[in-house]
């Protein structure tokens, strides 16, 4: 003769494990039956991703010249409005690097990112808070109108230090990560802003589909739990 004499629930990390224990008065002998499997509730993840120069396959992008052009200590990834202390009418020098495939959507300098108008149009559609400083590219002997500085203005301190692995310079700045978690609640609702820990880029998974939908060159997206330097 079977009694049920209680029931047990387990909390696991992907859901519960509820089940009834059963006692079998004849051999006193105790076994789980009919236990089910309980999913948790539907969580949407806000998936991060950093944009990045993509240098493959056609070979490396062309490399922004900064040169002696920018005030010093003036940023240019993460910061308020900029604009104001710029010089005005910049040109930027493009040089190519190995195997280089001509000027993309998408370039990199040392210390800002340069757009182009397709790109600007698609963060403007997504309603990004990124600030467009025109400029002109000097690049194989001809002048390029129709690129832009890209701001974003948004600077998240998203690292979630207890889960990552990592090292900080006196300034704050990752110079190490052998793992990188974020605080993925901070991101959501963001295309594009910069992480204050790495100090680079990181956008949404719709921003990442609409610059993909409009073909947008140069463009490389990292999943950031496999950011690894």
């Amino acid at each position: 003769m079977l009694a049920q004499v209680g029931k047990i629930q387990q909390n696991l990390s992907s859901g519960i494990l509820t089940g009834a224990l059963w006692l079998n008065k004849a051999d006193a002998a105790m076994r789980q039956i009919g236990y089910f499997f309980v999913a948790p509730q539907n969580r949407k993840i806000a998936m991060i991703y950093f944009l990045q120069s993509d240098e493959s396959p056609t070979g490396a992008l062309p490399y922004v010249a900064a040169g002696d052009l920018l005030p010093d200590r003036v940023p240019l990834m993460g910061a308020p409005p900029v604009a104001s202390k710029l010089p005005a009418n910049l040109t930027f020098r493009v040089e190519d690097q190995s195997r280089a495939s001509g000027l993309a959507d998408f370039m990199e300098s040392v210390s800002f990112m340069v757009v182009s108008n397709a790109l600007k149009q698609v963060l403007i559609d997504l309603k990004a808070v990124v600030e467009f400083i025109p400029i002109s590219l000097q690049y194989r002997g001809q002048l390029h109108d129709g690129y832009f500085i890209a701001n974003p203005n948004l600077l998240i301190e998203g690292m979630d230090k207890t889960q990552s692995d990592f090292e900080l310079s006196p300034m704050g700045t990752a110079i190490s990560i052998r793992k990188l978690v974020l605080h993925e609640s901070k991101f959501e609702g963001v295309p594009i802003s910069v992480v204050k820990e790495l100090r680079q880029v990181a956008v949404s998974e719709a921003a990442m589909k609409a610059i993909r939908d409009a073909n947008c060159t140069g463009c490389k997206f990292v999943e950031s739990s496999r950011i690894r330097y």
